[in-house]
């Protein structure tokens, strides 16, 4: 997340509610020295639920299969995210807040939905595509 105290106290609440514990992890002038690669992607694959405001918080969150929510931040690419999130049918996890009432994601869905992504996407580079 891009630190903001409305954030970490929406974050902070939201664990309290679900009985989670928290972890917060930012990019930028804000990683610590002990931050490595595979620290960074235990933190999404070891993650009961994720809370992002990146496009690749969200595209880790769907790789690992986690629930997540991500808050629109246009400086870090809200237009990818709005992509992202329409062909998978995922549009409602972006937020400005985090919602009341929370739907676990359909991953079965999701994951054929991807597929078909990545699929077009190979045709598409090998010109198979018109």
């Amino acid at each position: 997340l891009d630190e903001s105290k409305e954030k970490i106290d929406v974050v902070r609440s939201f664990a309290q509610k679900k009985g989670l514990p928290y972890l917060v992890k930012s990019a930028g002038l804000n990683v610590q020295p002990n931050d490595t690669m595979e620290l960074w992607l235990s933190c999404f694959r070891d993650a009961a639920f994720v809370v992002t405001d990146s496009f690749h918080g969200v595209a880790l969150s769907i790789n690992f299969n986690k629930d997540f929510y991500v808050y629109a931040n246009v400086q870090r690419g809200e237009s990818r995210l709005e992509s992202l999130l329409g062909v998978l049918g995922l549009g409602s996890r972006m937020i400005a807040s985090l919602p009341e009432n929370e739907e676990p994601i359909a991953w079965p869905e999701v994951g054929r939905k991807l597929e078909a992504e990545r699929e077009r996407s190979v045709r598409w580079l090998r010109g198979q595509v018109g």
